[in-house]
């Protein structure tokens, strides 16, 4: 529970710390990952709006303010991680579509 009825305390702040650094370095990963269809431009571009982001946000001190970044920064990460199984799901199904229609020109070619 917070000690801070508005404002964060520093107790506040130090609790919240390794959530946060985790939840940075898990949206950094997922930006970073290759199942995303990024360009290395695109990547970097994102990977400083997040830095900036967290930045600005670490001056926070309302704690209302923290829960709502926290709960932002969760949700963002949930739809990185979900565009990239999307990604994927639709690369694996257009291969084995591909492989499919190229067993059958095969398999007509040898009769």
């Amino acid at each position: 529970m917070a000690k801070g009825l508005i404002w964060a305390t520093a107790e506040d702040l130090a609790r919240n710390r390794g959530r946060v650094l985790s939840l940075y370095r898990q949206i950094l990963w997922s930006i970073n990952s290759p199942k995303l269809p990024l360009t290395f431009a695109a990547r970097l571009a994102k990977k400083a709006e997040v830095r900036a982001i967290f930045l600005l946000a670490s001056e926070e001190t309302s704690l209302h303010n923290i829960e709502d970044l926290i709960d932002t920064a969760e949700y963002s990460l949930s739809l990185l991680r979900k565009e990239a199984l999307t990604i994927m799901a639709v690369v694996e199904e257009n291969y084995r579509s591909m492989e499919a229609k190229y067993l059958l020109v095969h398999m007509n070619t040898l009769e």
